[in-house]
């Protein structure tokens, strides 16, 4: 039989609420009033690891006890996590999609809440608000994957004790897998994209459902990629970004490399657009390079092609 401990044999500032216990500690005075600071865990053994992680935090920021620790709220801590991320490996195209939708739902809910007072609960109501506003379970689940990255990153910087993402699970996404296309499907299609006036959708389609790669590898496809002799494709990055002239690349979202077969047909189609490349290049009196991306607005292949421009390039031939 195990023996509960009792509120005289608990450490001190620590105190049972229910099945969890809550941890207090004193930390100076602000305005002429004591100033505790609080955390509430699921266990005994990681009460007493809180406190003394709080203790020491309390010892760090005033070099003595009795100095109020240093508190940050989540809308001070957010802007220069953010700018940060880009240092971390982060794409930026995550970076970018991160920013306006924290902005628009979590800081105005919890923003002015220092970053050691969120709560799950806290967290749960910001998933409830977006599904009461008909946005889908998937802006829920990128939103989960920023606060967790977020409340992580606050701990390990120790702005934090605990994270409160511990005890909130992943919102489900209840999109259905998408279905191929059946063979005569996808002949009408490439039928339709070759009357387009940018000859370059009718080659994208093909490569696209050739190799089955996600429209930024497609997009960030070099002609150094493109092995003619061997008839191979190698699909190794991916475009980095969404607005013109502020494009880059960044690793597969699997990280790995793929040299895919393609049949002889996608080859010669690919044959006659860089046919077509080398002319638009030799007009402006320059040749074309091994790195120019092979689907460019740019007569020199410089600057690959948004991924909006194949959303829509599709979008019109469906």
């Amino acid at each position: 039989m195990v023996r509960r401990r009792t509120a005289a044999t608990l450490p001190p500032g620590v105190r049972r609420r229910g099945d969890r216990y809550e941890v207090r500690v004193y930390a100076g005075r602000e305005d002429g009033r004591s100033v505790y600071v609080t955390r509430t865990v699921g266990s005994l053994a990681l009460a007493e690891k809180v406190r003394g992680q709080l203790l020491d935090q309390l010892d760090a920021a005033d070099g003595r006890r009795g100095g109020p620790i240093a508190r940050d709220t989540v809308a001070g801590y957010f802007d220069r996590w953010l700018d940060g991320l880009a240092a971390t490996g982060v794409a930026r195209s995550t970076v970018g999609a991160w920013g306006p939708s924290m902005r628009k739902w979590v800081l105005p809910r919890i923003g002015g809440k220092n970053l050691d007072a969120v709560r799950g609960d806290d967290i749960r109501n910001i998933y409830r608000a977006q599904h009461k506003a008909g946005r889908s379970t998937s802006t829920s689940r990128n939103t989960h994957i920023a606060l967790r990255r977020l409340f992580k990153d606050a701990v390990d910087e120790g702005k934090c004790v605990t994270s409160p993402m511990a005890g909130v699970k992943e919102p489900r996404t209840n999109i259905p897998p998408p279905a191929p296309p059946e063979i005569p499907e996808v002949a009408a299609l490439i039928a339709e994209a070759d009357k387009y006036r940018n000859q370059a959708v009718g080659v994208f389609v093909r490569v696209a459902f050739a190799t089955g790669a996600r429209r930024g590898e497609t997009n960030a496809l070099q002609w150094r990629d493109i092995d003619f002799e061997r008839g191979t494709i190698h699909l190794r990055r991916a475009t980095d970004g969404d607005r013109v002239g502020d494009l880059g690349t960044k690793p597969t979202k699997t990280h790995a490399d793929a040299r895919l077969p393609v049949d002889p047909g996608v080859l010669e189609v690919l044959r006659r657009h860089r046919l077509r490349a080398d002319e638009t290049a030799l007009a402006c009196g320059q040749r074309l390079r091994a790195t120019a991306f092979v689907f460019s607005p740019d007569p020199l292949g410089r600057e690959q092609y948004t991924p909006h421009w194949s959303t829509r390039a599709f979008a019109k031939i469906r």
